[in-house]
C-alpha cells in the first residue's frame, strides 16, 4: 500500500512496499512500528523492512502501471486513483520540463492537497529539489523561503490571493507553473539522479527535526 500524507506538518511521501494487506485489514495494522528515535530513512530501519523500501518514483510508477484503478490517495477533499493521479503528474511534468534544470528547486503550493501531490511528484521526476510552499503561512514567511531557497517556479493548479500576492511580493522573479492542459501521463523520470543530489528542502519550526 501506499501511504501518502502530512509529516510533522510538512508534505512528504512516504512508500512502504511490505506484504499486500487484504481490503478489510486496517491501514494501521499493515504498517510497521516507526521509529521514534533519530532520524529516519532506511539507515534506521530495521534489516527486513529496509530491503522493501523501494525508490518512491519507481513504487509509484510501477502502480500506476500495473494497477491504475487502486486507490493513490484519499483526502478530505477527495480522492485520486493511481491512473488519475499519473496523468495529473504527467499534465504537471509537461509544463515544467522546459524549465527545471537539475538541482534547482521548484515551489510547490500546498493548497489544495490534491493538486500539490501530483506538483511534487512531478519535481522529483524532473530532479528539481521540492520546496512545500504553506498557503496557511503568513506572507512574509513564505517570501523568506522563496528567498532563501532561491526559487524561480512555484507549481500550482490555481492562483489564489495568497499566491498572488507572494508572487507580487517576489517582483517578477517567481511565477506560477500551471498544468499542461493536453499531456499525457509520463511515469518514466527525465533521468536518473545521483544518490547525493537534493531531494527537497523543508523550512520548519524544529518541532520535526
Amino acid at each position: 500500500p501506499c501511504i501518502w500524507g502530512l509529516t510533522g506538518g510538512c508534505w512528504g511521501l512516504r512508500f512502504y512496499a511490505g506484504p499486500r494487506r487484504s481490503a478489510d485489514t486496517p491501514c494501521a495494522q499493515a504498517m510497521p512500528e516507526p521509529s521514534r528515535h533519530g532520524p529516519t530513512g532506511a539507515a534506521n530501519l530495521p534489516a527486513d523492512m529496509s530491503s522493501r523500501i523501494d525508490d518512491v518514483w519507481k513504487a509509484f510508477a510501477r502502480q500506476a502501471r500495473e494497477q491504475p484503478e487502486r486507490q493513490a490517495l484519499l483526502l478530505a477533499e477527495g480522492a485520486r486513483s493511481y491512473g488519475e493521479l499519473a496523468e495529473r503528474v504527467g499534465r504537471y511534468r509537461a509544463a515544467l520540463a522546459p524549465l527545471a534544470q537539475a538541482g534547482q528547486p521548484v515551489g510547490v503550493w500546498t493548497e489544495p492537497p490534491l493538486s500539490a501531490y501530483p506538483a511534487l511528484l512531478a519535481a522529483m521526476a524532473e530532479r528539481a529539489p521540492y520546496v512545500p510552499i504553506n498557503a496557511r503561512f503568513p506572507l512574509e514567511r513564505n517570501f523568506a523561503v522563496v528567498e532563501e531557497s532561491g526559487l524561480r517556479h512555484i507549481l500550482s493548479e490555481t492562483q489564489p490571493p495568497e499566491l498572488q500576492a507572494l508572487i507580487a511580493r517576489c517582483e517578477g522573479r517567481v511565477q506560477r507553473i500551471g498544468p499542461h492542459a493536453d499531456a499525457m501521463p509520463m511515469l518514466v523520470p527525465a533521468s536518473t539522479p545521483e544518490k547525493d543530489e537534493l531531494a527537497f528542502l523543508l523550512f520548519t519550526s524544529g518541532s520535526t527535526g
